[in-house]
């Protein structure tokens, strides 16, 4: 189910981006179709970069999704996601608190960290946040059963993740993690304020093992090439 759902919203995703940037697809061969898709929406990710760096959470949001799933526009890389859905699940973004939230659980991207996952999906797991329904579309009773997963709220999804992690944690990794929740408070970013030099997602990454090595920057980079915190 969630793998369709994944798939599900990377055609969706990638039909809408098209369609908004205005790609006229009538005009252009199958492989300049391709190129010119692809040109736009590296340029639209851009411009898409630059408004997240002001603290925009809906363009954080957007930043990191295309981040984690490449989209056709870059190639996916876990440890960026990870920092913008962090950036925006501060900022009280219902979506990217769960993202966040899977990121600790798998440890992609992030140093896997189960109260870390508890703690994000935990408070996601209050959002009322879902995706607009398709046109013409007035309840979630008329998608076909398959569909309807990716419309349900945030909370609903987030609360099934959540009871899905807590056979694997400790009474006190629970309790923790739930104070860790009652305690949150989201802050919107200042504008002009400089979050990476802040951030613990900015850190550099630590880890243990074999088969890494340390770029000139201070990343711990493993074989998919992406740094681990």
């Amino acid at each position: 189910m969630r793998l369709f759902f994944l798939g599900f919203i990377l055609f969706v995703s990638c039909s809408i981006l098209a369609q908004q940037m205005g790609v006229d697809s009538t005009a252009l061969s199958e492989t300049n179709k391709e190129q010119a898709v692809e040109t736009t929406l590296a340029a639209g990710f851009e411009k898409e970069k630059a408004v997240a760096e002001t603290g925009d959470v809906k363009a954080q949001a957007a930043v990191a999704f295309t981040y984690r799933f490449g989209l056709a526009i870059t190639a996916p890389n876990d440890f960026e996601a990870a920092k913008w859905y962090l950036r925006a699940a501060k900022q009280g973004d219902g979506e990217s608190q769960m993202s966040i939230g899977q990121m600790y659980e798998y440890g992609e991207g992030v140093r896997q960290n189960y109260i870390e996952a508890y703690k994000w999906l935990n408070i996601a797991s209050t959002s009322t946040e879902r995706p607009k329904l398709p046109a013409g579309v007035k309840s979630l009773d008329e998608l076909p059963p398959l569909m309807r997963e990716g419309y349900r709220t945030v909370g609903e999804r987030a609360k099934e993740m959540r009871d899905s992690l807590t056979p694997l944690m400790t009474p006190e990794q629970i309790a923790e993690a739930q104070q860790l929740s009652a305690n949150f408070v989201p802050r919107k970013e200042a504008p002009g304020s400089n979050y990476n030099s802040s951030s613990p997602v900015a850190e550099s990454p630590i880890a243990t093992g074999t088969g890494f090595f340390i770029t000139e920057d201070g990343y711990l980079v493993i074989s998919r090439e992406t740094p681990v915190l």
